[in-house]
């Protein structure tokens, strides 16, 4: 998120609550802490287990170091360790052995026509490239297809800090993006975007670091990693669809005012002392058809953290059908300790499970959702699916329906008793 009045404050609030430090564990710099398989990335850690595909969970563990991850919820390999891509190569293959059309990513896309209505699929064969990436907004229907997510890595280093070249000034989270997606119709599969850049200091204004943004409409992806860790993913603006995705961070790692939807996702909080956010939406007023959904998705960490703090004054986050571990603090949401924005929030859980998800202690300005309530959160109407996925031209998402029964948890409260008030946020 921007660095203008968004330092990381819950320190003192954390401690109010008596957080106890979770410290991950140390990364192999020579992988910049990402998992990969093996022949990949040269160094001490980052073998990636096989993932079953019947369960879609681990057979051992996935290890950073000496750090055991939680199991995937989403499969990414088959049996045999061949990840699971969605077939075809593309219009052109980028190759860093120079067996392909390019030899880095930027190439391809510089290659890419203007303006086109047709898609055009650039693959990339496994590596790691280290390289910033930007597809201008006249370049829609480009695809990025990896080899797979742990074969085919983008990554790149820059905070908001960094300063520009050309005018010495901080170039701030915008631009600090290791990809960013300007265009419209944009998808990526089958590959992991990452901002390498090391672990903020705790309180830090400036050490915003981006793996992906995404300012298109219409944007889709599937079977795609997003790794860093303050602003992992920036959701600036647009309606995008995210399915089997991981993304990994520590505060505020999904952010922005787009109208985003993620279905069958993993989220991992990987937070020390000073504690963290899942999502930081943007949506400052309630007429506003932004937000974001997760629906059958699964949070897991290292530590505890909030699911959302406002960074717009009337944020809206909606939470179904997903497994919370422990690492979601009891009061679950911040007002960006601003209490005046607890008028026009709109925070709401519906059938969630697993001991994060008790709604006890849960904010008092949140919601537990109805089944009436929850159903325009239910499906990718929230993005206008009808519209446009059909354009993607991806087969993991013919079918991304959002129908599954739950229960709530056995505390959770009785539905908003203020029916008024809720319609104003929907």
């Amino acid at each position: 998120m921007a660095p203008s009045g968004r330092g990381w404050l819950a320190g003192a609030m954390l401690a109010l609550l008596s957080i106890a430090a979770v410290s991950s564990a140390s990364e192999d710099p020579a992988c910049g802490g990402l998992p990969f398989a093996a022949g990949v990335c040269s160094g001490k850690g980052g073998e990636a287990d096989l993932v079953t595909p019947n369960t879609g969970t681990l057979k051992a563990s996935e290890k950073v170091g000496a750090q055991p991850l939680p199991p995937v919820a989403v499969g990414f390999q088959d049996a045999n360790g061949k990840d699971r891509s969605s077939g075809g190569k593309g219009d052109v293959v980028v190759a860093q052995d120079g067996s392909g059309n390019f030899r880095t990513v930027q190439a391809a896309i510089n290659a890419a026509p203007v303006k086109s209505t047709k898609r055009f699929v650039i693959f990339i064969k496994p590596g790691r490239y280290r390289e910033k990436v930007t597809v201008p907004s006249n370049k829609p229907f480009i695809t990025l297809r990896g080899s797979g997510p742990y074969r085919t890595v983008i990554s790149w280093g820059d905070r908001a800090s960094t300063l520009l070249k050309t005018t010495k000034k901080p170039m701030g989270t915008f631009l600090s993006a290791s990809v960013g997606v300007n265009a419209d119709y944009f998808t990526a599969e089958d590959i992991t975007f990452q901002n390498h850049a090391s672990r903020p200091r705790p309180n830090s204004f400036t050490e915003q670091a981006v793996a992906f943004r995404i300012t298109g409409d219409f944007a889709a992806f599937h079977n795609v990693r997003f790794y860093g860790y303050q602003d992992t993913l920036y959701c600036h603006r647009g309606r995008h669809l995210f399915k089997n995705v991981y993304v990994r961070g520590s505060v505020d790692f999904i952010f922005g005012n787009g109208r985003s939807m993620f279905l069958d996702s993993l989220l991992f909080a990987d937070v020390t002392k000073t504690g963290g956010a899942l999502t930081a939406q943007k949506r400052d007023s309630t007429k506003e058809p932004t937000g974001f959904v997760f629906i059958r998705c699964k949070v897991q960490g290292t530590g505890q953290v909030y699911l959302g703090r406002a960074w717009g004054r009337a944020a809206r986050t909606i939470f179904a059908y997903t497994y919370m571990d422990n690492v979601i603090l009891p009061v679950g949401w911040n007002d960006w300790f601003d209490p005046t924005r607890q008028e026009t929030i709109f925070y709401a859980e519906y059938r969630c499970s697993g001991p994060g998800a008790r709604r006890g202690q849960r904010a008092r300005w949140s919601f537990g959702l109805t089944d009436k309530q929850v159903q325009p959160f239910l499906s990718t109407n929230f993005i206008d699916g009808k519209k446009w996925l059909g354009k993607t031209g991806i087969p993991g998402l013919r079918d991304v329906g959002t129908k599954q029964s739950g229960t709530m948890p056995t505390d959770a409260p009785p539905p908003p008793q203020n029916p008024k008030r809720l319609r104003l946020f929907m």
